[in-house]
């Protein structure tokens, strides 16, 4: 009673004192509120190949029938997906696609939140949280469906444990154990997402160092976590129509579980491209929060290096490693690979514009306010400038490719592709829309598995498969073979061409 009326006496309204009591809270509804709201405007309605989401209609079909996607096979993303395609909402794309959406916005929230609990102002962390929310590669992956958006949802997550970890650390407060349980188990499911969240052990392992022996509690949830996988072999033994890998026995599994064909891609870029690649990501890095934010961003590392270094250390070891990978690694999308060094760029961010809020209160408060309103006048600019070049409201590529691919062919074709979105768009058109039943997809780069051919559809035959791998699609011997028209997909401009038995 007494802290209260002090409190009132001194001019804080009661109010006031609710909403500081629960301010991080309140910063994380408002940055949850407003990212998810930019992002559901942005939303493709649909299917897309935008943002170098090739692999979305692969990843939305297998969620919808619980199948196996490419290595390592997503066991996370996989069940939390398949949920979201039960939503009576929109054809499943869509709801894969909210998945994304929402994973952004939690990613985000939590940055405010974890900012907020640490004791910086709402300018700076909602400031931060939003500008992680607008930054052009987390935004590109909120509106389209991949597993990267979800990456950075479970790399905020471990962030915000971190820090909890941290405060924990510093006063015998009970429930260390539990936090290093949920810490491991937060990890192993991240890791059941995307392999790449293996350079967030730094993060990890600091964390679970500051909570002493309770930390140990930490090794169980990790191997909890990491029974996701158990999903692989489970549906494998199903049959789903789309089973990567076939992983029922030890072999398949571990094919599974390293990348399998995409180990190849790793550290795979030839030297000579390394300076233009790190000249494209000093790019990137520099769209992300701008030069200034850069700079803010560097003064945050100083204020965390004086004050809490295991943070930055660990973020920064996990940063470094995430741009490693990216730069190193030898396809065109690599550059997603970023996401959690966006996290950790996003968090000094913050830190920085703590630091300059401090700064400036100290000399006179109406710079404090003005320095706040330029930081929310930055942001808002940067939505409005980046809206348009990000908005996928309207995009309708793969349903044209359908028209003229899929609905035109003849009856009980053989539809020969070559580029993985092609074959994932027909995939999800005809696995899991359940359209044009009667053709079956064949995909020519695939046929050098027998995991893929014992697994294809439509009884095609070993001689007519072997024709097939051997690029004879444009001979009447294949289609007589099959006793059914083969079509080869051309690509730019996308034609179809047939051959009838």
């Amino acid at each position: 009673m007494h802290s209260g009326t002090h409190s009132v006496g001194r001019g804080l309204w009661p109010g006031r004192v609710l909403i500081d009591r629960y301010r991080a809270v309140l910063c994380a509804a408002a940055v949850g509120v407003v990212s998810l709201g930019i992002y559901l405007a942005t939303l493709a309605p649909g299917l897309t190949w935008a943002h170098d989401s090739g692999d979305g209609a692969e990843l939305a079909a297998a969620a919808c029938l619980l199948g196996i996607p490419h290595p390592p096979g997503y066991p996370s993303y996989m069940l939390l997906a398949h949920l979201f395609t039960l939503l009576p909402l929109g054809e499943i794309a869509t709801r894969t696609n909210l998945l994304s959406a929402i994973s952004a916005a939690g990613a985000s929230t939590l940055l405010a939140w974890t900012l907020s609990r640490w004791g910086n102002r709402w300018v700076s962390a909602i400031g931060a949280g939003l500008a992680l929310a607008c930054a052009p590669l987390l935004w590109a992956q909120a509106v389209i469906t991949d597993v990267h958006a979800l990456n950075g949802l479970f790399t905020s997550a471990l962030l915000a444990l971190a820090v909890v970890a941290d405060q924990k650390s510093k006063a015998e407060s009970p429930g260390r154990g539990w936090l290093a349980l949920v810490i491991g188990g937060v990890w192993g499911l991240s890791l059941g997402n995307h392999l790449t969240a293996v350079f967030l052990a730094p993060l990890v392992l600091s964390a679970l160092w500051r909570l002493g022996r309770h930390g140990l509690a930490g090794v169980p949830g990790i191997m909890f976590g990491l029974a996701v996988y158990l999903y692989l072999p489970v549906r494998a033994a199903a049959g789903p129509l789309i089973n990567w890998g076939n992983p029922r026995t030890l072999g398949r599994l571990w094919w599974m579980l390293t990348g399998g064909e995409y180990r190849r891609f790793v550290f795979s870029l030839p030297s000579g491209l390394w300076p233009a690649r790190l000249a494209a990501l000093s790019g990137l890095l520099t769209r992300q929060f701008s030069a200034v934010g850069l700079i803010v961003a560097a003064l945050g590392c100083t204020a965390l290096w004086r004050r809490h270094r295991p943070i930055l250390v660990a973020t920064a070891i996990a940063a470094v490693l995430c741009v490693a990978f990216a730069v190193g690694y030898g396809t065109t999308d690599s550059y997603t690979y970023l996401i959690p060094a966006l996290v950790s760029g996003a968090f000094w961010l913050g830190t920085g514009i703590e630091e300059i809020l401090a700064t400036l209160d100290a000399r006179a408060r109406w710079s404090t306010r003005a320095a706040g309103a330029a930081v929310v006048g930055m942001l808002a600019i940067a939505i409005v400038c980046r809206f348009r070049a990000l908005d996928l409201s309207s995009d309708r590529s793969v349903y044209e490719f359908r028209a003229t691919v899929l609905d035109p062919a003849p009856g009980r074709a053989v539809l020969v592709s070559q580029q993985d979105e092609q074959t994932f768009a027909l995939w999800y058109f005809t696995y899991a829309l359940g359209l044009r039943p009667d053709v079956v997809v064949v995909d020519l780069d695939l046929l050098q598995y027998d995991w893929y051919t014992a697994g294809l559809p439509g009884n095609l035959g070993e001689e007519a498969l072997s024709s097939l791998a051997n690029g004879d699609v444009d001979a009447k011997r294949t289609a007589t073979l099959l006793a059914r028209p083969v079509c080869r997909i051309e690509a730019a401009p996308v034609v179809l061409t047939c051959v009838e038995p």
